[in-house]
């Protein structure tokens, strides 16, 4: 199969990867011309100047941040001719959902696609993918089973996506974050225990990511904030029943619910 990818970035670098090693031919293009001739030389693709290259006919796979997919998405919609597909995997659905329509308006098969897995990951069996708002759900099924035979498909609304998200993504980074703030203040040598494992890996997560990622919109958006701020909250209040030596009610119900924390 033949397949453009847009942004080379970690995840557009890991489905250059895994598609190439299924055989496929590829296309890339960023906008960091050194970053698709680099992946280009890696996975044996070419590596694009502009997108106008690109015929169409082509599958697509838009792997840039979401402040820039909206943009690459109406530039792939005002091109002559048309692609097999689009799959965009950008974090947030909502400020992409107009343009996905748009072109679903004109015949377009356009996948809304989330991975639920890191850059870092080997074998799909079983990794969990949000497919979001589908348009015609039996083709863009038949399209992730083509990229990404074995994994696990979710079928999620656009808005209960994106709430879940910002608690998902956005304030498990913050939390990372402060974590990594306050170890490196304090200047205190910790203790490996199992929860400070868990810890450090929400720590060495946070710490992953490109400076980008945190001038996007998943991480500043008013929505994002306010969980941020929601969980600060807690965190006070946790504090005040610690004083009080009043924390078992609160530890009985959140015990009742644990299984219903995690949605999926």
């Amino acid at each position: 199969m033949e397949l453009l990818i847009v942004g080379c970035g970690k995840m557009g670098g890991w489905f250059a990867r895994h598609l190439a090693g299924m055989g496929n031919s590829l296309e890339l293009y960023d906008v960091n011309r050194q970053a698709a001739e680099g992946l280009a030389t890696e996975v044996g693709g070419k590596a694009l100047k502009d997108l106008s290259e690109s015929s169409g006919g082509k599958g697509v796979i838009v792997a840039v941040p979401i402040s820039a997919s909206k943009g690459v998405l109406r530039e792939l919609g005002s091109r002559p001719g048309d692609w097999r597909f689009v799959v965009e995997i950008a974090a947030l659905k909502g400020p992409v959902a107009a343009e996905v329509r748009r072109l679903r308006r004109k015949g377009m098969t356009v996948v809304m696609l989330h991975p639920l897995f890191g850059p870092t990951t080997r074998n799909l069996m079983g990794a969990k993918v949000a497919h979001v708002e589908p348009g015609d759900e039996e083709r863009e099924r038949t399209v992730i089973e083509q990229l990404l035979p074995g994994a696990d498909v979710i079928r999620i609304g656009l808005r209960e996506h994106d709430a879940a998200v910002r608690y998902s993504i956005a304030l498990t980074h913050f939390i990372g974050l402060a974590a990594a703030l306050l170890l490196s203040r304090s200047r205190v040598r910790t203790l490996p225990t199992n929860s400070m494992g868990v810890l450090m890996r929400l720590v060495e997560i946070a710490l992953s990511e490109p400076e980008s990622f945190y001038r996007d919109e998943l991480m500043r958006s008013p929505s994002s904030e306010k969980a941020m701020r929601a969980f600060l909250r807690e965190g006070e209040r946790l504090l005040g029943l610690l004083g009080q030596g009043s924390l078992d009610r609160t530890l009985r119900r959140l015990r009742e619910v644990q299984d219903d924390l995690v949605g999926f």
